[in-house]
């Protein structure tokens, strides 16, 4: 993904480009964590508010 920015600059994060939705999609996966460790995360979570 910090290629694609590399290649294309700007353009990399423009909305009118496909890498634009794959960066933000990888930048999501980092904030929020893998769909693995939220597993484990949200149920654990939902019976702590209980």
């Amino acid at each position: 993904m910090d290629r694609a920015i590399q290649i294309h600059g700007a353009a990399g994060v423009s909305d009118e480009l496909f890498w634009s939705a794959v960066i933000a999609m990888w930048a999501y996966g980092i904030y929020e964590g893998t769909s693995e460790a939220m597993r484990s995360v949200i149920p654990r979570d939902l019976l702590k508010n209980k």
